[in-house]
């Protein structure tokens, strides 16, 4: 998935333009409003749950009524925007929409965005979301107040909507290297030169569950313990990045290990299976071969070295 490259740097200039006078029923001064535009064709993020293309959500938070309604215009070409016109109804609503990236203006009244940014990165269960502040030229010593408060990218006014585009495409990229490592037949993460809140996520994620793998009772609870989350908190991160709950995923890594260890010759199947905390031969060998497409038998003999 990448942006349109087509896009001016001029777009922004035009579209606040043909936004000069506030829209009727539109965010105003000191309102609350939200609107959502899906986008076609571009911003893919995975699959829904029904096997159609995912788009990627962008929550777009700005006072100014010309500059909201213009982002909401152009990134909507591309992302499913979710806009608001006050911080503190956006940071309410993080958790509930779920947003893949967090676009913030400086904010004229009410909560500013650099203090929107600090109050995401300080909760568990906002602050893997990555977040862009839109800004007037800062100093570099503001920059660094932001950078410490965990912003993850400045875009500077005056800017293009190619420039923002291409940051929030980098960002988006950054996660799927993480989803493509997840969907490969081994589970390796350490082999992404990337350091980015999700992989950090799965990495911590992962070594939970490979510390217990043997265990066949090993549950949501336990790892939501050790994960210091709600179930619920867990379940939508998950899904985020990897498109799975939190079960299929826990069965994800027995499965994907036990490909590791059946690619090693001489280790035999009933090892493998208790080593990745199956207690049955016959649900192993047909959770495996769902995955897989062949049998454990097959797989090593293909694979073994």
């Amino acid at each position: 998935m990448t942006a349109r490259n087509t896009v001016r740097g001029s777009a922004l200039i035009s579209c606040l333009l043909r936004h000069r006078k506030a829209i009727p029923g539109e965010a105003g001064e000191g309102g609350t409003g939200t609107y959502e535009t899906g986008a076609g064709g571009v911003g893919e993020g995975g699959r829904t749950e029904h096997g159609g293309p995912r788009l990627w959500k962008v929550m777009v938070v700005e006072d100014n009524p010309r500059m909201l309604a213009c982002l909401r215009e152009e990134l909507g070409r591309s992302y499913n925007v979710l806009a608001f016109d006050s911080a503190e109804v956006a940071f309410e609503k993080v958790v509930e929409f779920a947003p893949d990236i967090i676009v913030v203006g400086a904010m004229r009244r009410g909560m500013g965005g650099l203090e929107m940014c600090r109050r995401i990165k300080n909760d568990h269960r906002r602050r893997h979301i990555p977040v862009i502040l839109i800004a007037a030229r800062a100093t570099e010593e503001q920059q660094i107040e932001g950078f410490e408060a965990g912003v993850d990218g400045y875009i500077f006014k005056p800017f293009s909507v190619r420039l923002l585009l291409s940051r929030i495409d980098n960002i988006i990229r950054q996660r799927e290297n993480v989803r493509d490592a997840l969907a490969r037949s081994t589970v390796d993460l350490a082999q992404l030169d990337i350091a980015s809140p999700d992989k950090t996520f799965m990495d911590k994620l992962m070594a939970i569950i490979e510390k217990d793998i043997s265990n066949p009772d090993l549950s949501i609870e336990d790892v939501c313990n050790e994960m210091a989350m709600s179930h619920v908190s867990l379940h939508r991160r998950l899904k985020s990045i990897a498109g799975s709950n939190v079960n299929g995923f826990i069965r994800e890594v027995r499965l994907k290990k036990a490909a590791q260890m059946l690619s090693v010759k001489g280790i035999g199947i009933t090892e493998v299976l208790y080593a990745v905390g199956f207690n049955h031969k016959s649900y192993f060998t047909n959770c495996f071969k769902e995955r897989f497409g062949m049998t454990p038998s097959e797989y090593a003999k293909k694979h073994a070295k």
